[in-house]
């Protein structure tokens, strides 16, 4: 359950999105409330960043009749064709020469015995998955990994429905923190990168490919946000629409 004093009012969600309101922009980062503003703000924020897609595909590697390595390098060649850099983070509280380990809180908990039933994945899948794309992607330009500071303190869940503008995840100087979902631009790109594999995947159906990536974003909202209260918000109005639309389950 989460602390009570973290709690956000509509109120307080209203003055914070117009304070941290930014432009969209490319690139790609998780939902992670720590982020830093002057880095990473206006990038596409979504559960994982790119590491999403994948994990989605591993949730259906039987049904692809492929190894982890092949979805890997399908996963990575999709967003190379595509011009995007790969990116996922980890945290300050996992440096280690272990490369299952990822201060990442939708990696990680897929990766866990006792959560990725949740996300519909064999965690030896997700873990030997982290592991190949670290190796394989050592060293290139196009991959980012994202080393993020501080401990999880978001006080609700942002759901962001416009796609010209954003919201940063933290304000540093009130010391507030937010989750962020960029779910209008998210549902744009799901849709490019599925038909980026719908030419080499005969059995795979756009319907069941977002129906798992929704059943994963849940999983970790639940893991990491029950409790919180969820916002829609539009920063590309005139006015900026905000709306308590519902709590965390």
């Amino acid at each position: 359950m989460v602390n009570m004093r973290k709690i956000a009012t509509l109120e307080e969600v209203s003055r914070f999105v117009k304070e941290n309101k930014v432009a969209a922009k490319k690139g790609f980062v998780c939902v992670d409330g720590r982020y830093d503003a002057h880095k990473y703000a206006g990038m596409l924020a979504r559960p994982g960043g790119n590491f999403r897609g994948l994990m989605v595909l591993l949730a259906m590697r039987k049904k692809l009749k492929l190894p982890v390595g092949r979805i890997v390098d399908k996963v990575v060649d999709a967003v190379e064709r595509m011009g995007i850099p790969f990116s996922i983070h980890t945290d300050e509280h996992n440096h280690s020469d272990d490369l299952t380990k990822i201060g990442c809180g939708h990696i990680a908990l897929a990766e866990s015995d006792e959560h990725a039933a949740e996300y519909a994945v064999d965690p030896m899948d997700v873990k030997n998955a982290l592991i190949y794309l670290r190796i394989k992607l050592e060293g290139k330009k196009y991959f980012k990994v994202q080393d993020l500071d501080g401990v999880h303190d978001e006080r609700g869940v942002l759901l962001i429905t416009g796609t010209k503008n954003s919201v940063a995840h933290w304000d540093k100087k009130t010391n507030e923190m937010f989750f962020v979902y960029d779910k209008a631009r998210d549902d744009i790109y799901m849709t490019r990168l599925f038909h980026q594999f719908k030419a080499e995947f005969n059995n795979l159906s756009e319907l069941s490919f977002k129906k798992i990536s929704t059943l994963q974003l849940n999983a970790t909202l639940h893991n990491l946000a029950k409790g919180l209260p969820i916002f829609e918000v539009n920063l590309d109005k005139a006015v900026v629409d905000v709306k308590e639309i519902g709590v965390v389950t």
